[in-house]
């Protein structure tokens, strides 16, 4: 079967979802390379004239049952709030959570927001698409458990997640959860994205999406003149379409590909680029990222002052946003710095530093991710300081 083909029947599946009123959960496990498709895939069905359905998404990560539940609750409710004026208009009333555990508060209260939905308005669809799963098996219980405390019609829930979160028995006739997995090599996708681009007929924005995958296929397969021409063409169609998350991840990849080619200079350009689009469209994670790899840029130019700015601007963006591990890890590309000028006591202190903070960490679903960078650090401390006897502060 063609890609297009494959594609074209696990849209029918989805569109036959939404309309069949006895179906109530379905579980969309989907690989890796294919989530950013499915997830503009769903923004397009949403938009479709023909799709009278309503589809609420959430991508609150998920690192246990009862944060989780409650986090999305509050997401709901909140962005329910935000329509307040517009559901009131079809007659949608708003309800106050309840009480109970949280799992049932959820369920309770997406069963009771539907219970004014209009019939005109089709189903109401909610998506809970984590953009990480802490403990897999717990959140596939969590999402039994609130299909199974919630009636179709009205109510649907879709769980979208990376097919590493479903396991390979997982049963095909599970009796609440109705599987629907995404998959497809590499190969194909990277075949099928080629093809793609070789039309004339091509709709911008599936322009611009392909370009960036192609991109991605060839840094993976080291063509570092394809990877770099790609990512620039990138660029330019984002700013033709005026699509500035994309321009920034492209300037931030097309900075990352020159610099591992030791082209400082043009790779600074672009690094610089992708943080000011970054902090426009406030994708903080990205500013964080690009900063620090500028800063290993600048080191490079012998920019020290300037280096050391853009590495305190990642490391205070990353503190900003409660990312421990990603602010450790600025550290971490300090003292490797510090470590290849042959500055062995910076070097202690950075990895000191970064070994605190995720010392840090709080127990809870954190911990391998705690314990690895503990471990981590410790034998980087022994192997090349002489061991973690430095009280870790900031430099």
């Amino acid at each position: 079967m063609l890609l297009q083909d494959y594609f074209a029947d696990q849209l029918h599946q989805l569109r036959t979802f939404f309309d069949e009123p006895d179906c109530g959960a379905k579980l969309l496990a989907v690989d890796e390379q294919l989530i950013s498709i499915v997830e503009k895939t769903l923004i397009k069905l949403d938009g479709l004239d023909d799709n009278p359905h309503v589809l609420h998404p959430t991508t609150t990560a998920f690192d246990d049952v009862t944060s989780y539940a409650i986090a999305v609750l509050n997401e709901l409710f909140s962005d329910n709030e935000e329509q307040r004026e517009a559901l009131s208009k079809v007659g949608v009333e708003i309800p106050v959570p309840g009480e109970g555990d949280p799992i049932t508060r959820l369920a309770d209260y997406v069963q009771r927001f539907s219970d004014s939905w209009p019939p005109s308005e089709g189903h109401y669809i909610v998506i809970l698409h984590p953009e990480s799963v802490a403990v897999p098996e717990q959140f596939l219980d969590l999402a039994a458990a609130l299909a199974g405390k919630t009636t179709p019609p009205i109510v649907k829930w879709i769980f979208f997640v990376d097919s590493d979160v479903v396991p390979d028995d997982f049963p095909d006739d599970h009796p609440i959860l109705h599987l629907q997995r995404w998959e497809a090599s590499s190969q194909e996708v990277q075949q099928e994205v080629v093809d793609q681009l070789e039309s004339d007929e091509l709709p911008p924005p599936d322009r611009l999406r392909l370009t960036s995958m192609a991109a991605g296929f060839a840094a993976g397969e080291g063509d570092m003149e394809s990877t770099q021409l790609l990512h620039q063409e990138t660029i330019r169609l984002s700013r033709e379409q005026g699509d500035v998350p994309s321009e920034a991840t492209a300037h931030y990849h097309l900075g990352n590909a020159l610099l591992a080619e030791q082209q400082f200079d043009l790779a600074e350009g672009h690094l610089s680029q992708s943080a000011v689009l970054a902090v426009d469209c406030e994708m903080h994670s990205l500013v964080g990222m690009a900063m620090t790899h500028l800063g290993v840029c600048l080191h490079a130019l012998e920019r020290d002052d300037e280096a050391v700015a853009a590495f305190d601007a990642a490391a205070a963006t990353f503190d900003g946003l409660g990312d421990l591990p990603a602010h450790a890890r600025v550290y971490d590309v300090r003292a490797l710095h510090a470590l290849s000028k042959g500055d062995k006591e910076q070097a202690k202190i950075h990895w000191s530093h970064a070994l605190s903070i995720f010392e840090s960490i709080e127990p809870g679903p954190l911990d391998p991710v705690r314990d690895a960078g503990i471990e981590e650090f410790q034998e980087k401390l022994r192997q090349h300081c002489g061991g973690p006897d430095v009280e870790g502060a900031g430099p």
